[in-house]
């Protein structure tokens, strides 16, 4: 799925990569693809400028 009206190559790549989530979890088949897409588009900027906001998290979840 491409998303042209994203402006920002960051939320595209973290959108993308939620469907690809949805798609192994099985999450897509429950919702539907015009829910899913709804549901994504809904979190995609909020998730990523949480992420951008909480930089101390990242390193938090990748430490071993």
């Amino acid at each position: 799925i491409v998303i042209a009206s994203r402006a920002d190559p960051h939320v595209t790549l973290l959108h993308e990569s939620l469907h690809a989530l949805f798609d192994l979890s099985g999450l897509n088949m429950r919702l539907g693809t015009e829910r899913e897409e709804d549901t994504l588009q809904s979190l995609d900027h909020l998730l990523l400028g949480w992420l951008r906001d909480n930089p101390q998290l990242i390193r938090y979840l990748l430490e071993a």
